[in-house]
């Protein structure tokens, strides 16, 4: 394929989780860096993460520098809708009915590397993850569970989830409570992170964030996380929409660097 200059292929990946098969797809550049990174790529489901206009930003950066990206859809998106609804309404909806979505998403995104790394398809050293809004969580759900994600970049993510309209007066969820991104910071302290938010976000309670970050901030020692903000909102098509396309190439920037770290690190190791 050809896309934006770019030439990669695709690949249908089977994922297998607790008896049950997800769908991942692979986007191999066509041509390769000599020892390819593997960027996980989410928004709300995976056509979504790889062709939409902003989440497409950071993958096709990478493969641009010969890496290769995965993704897969979040519960109650694309192929993975069910009768608890769609989109974020699912979400709210399994939730109250005793459904944990994020547990659904560690399994998957252990397994998926699970499958890359026998596969092949990835290096232990270099893998890393990036999601937006209600993906950003999923992202950091992720990492907080995976040792072998070894930086992850969040836009606009949630972090309070009973700020979104959605999930209004499940303060006191147990699930709910587990699951805010607070709550993973024992789990998430020293790993670089990038987040990515505009200072008046109000689908995603923007104090939240930054109440977040300062919080992981005074656990860390080694990697604190870096914030990249600045005035307006960051859920909006608008293409001047802060963070919209300038968050993502600082994230770019940001995975990059990391992962030539990571690679002369290994390398000066073998």
């Amino acid at each position: 394929m050809l896309t934006n200059g770019l030439k990669y292929r695709d690949e249908e990946l089977t994922v297998k989780v607790n008896g049950a098969e997800r769908l991942a797809i692979l986007r191999t550049p066509v041509r390769r860096a000599v020892r390819p990174a593997l960027l996980i790529n989410l928004a709300a489901d995976v056509k979504s993460a790889l062709g939409g206009d902003f989440f497409r930003i950071v993958p096709d950066i990478f493969l641009a520098a010969g890496h290769r990206v995965v993704s897969f859809s979040l519960p109650c998106h694309g192929e993975r809708v069910n009768e608890y609804g769609e989109g974020i309404e699912g979400w709210a909806n399994s939730i109250k009915a005793g459904i944990d979505v994020f547990a659904d998403i560690r399994a998957t995104g252990s397994a998926l590397i699970d499958l890359c790394l026998e596969r092949g398809l990835a290096h232990a050293e270099t893998i890393v993850i990036d999601g937006t809004s209600r993906a950003g969580l999923a992202a950091l759900h992720i990492l907080s569970a995976e040792s072998r994600i070894t930086a992850a970049a969040i836009h606009s993510p949630v972090t309070y989830i009973p700020a979104v309209t959605e999930y209004q007066g499940t303060d006191d969820n147990p699930m709910v409570k587990r699951s805010n991104a607070s709550a993973l910071i024992p789990k998430l302290a020293d790993k670089p992170l990038f987040i990515a938010i505009g200072s008046s976000d109000v689908r995603v309670g923007a104090e939240h964030c930054f109440e977040f970050y300062a919080a992981l901030r005074a656990v860390c020692s080694q990697h604190p996380p870096q914030l990249f903000t600045g005035p307006g909102p960051s859920h909006n098509t608008d293409p001047g929409c802060f963070a919209a396309e300038t968050g993502y190439h600082a994230a770019a920037g940001f995975l990059l660097v990391h992962c030539a770290e990571k690679l002369k690190l290994a390398a000066r190791n073998r």
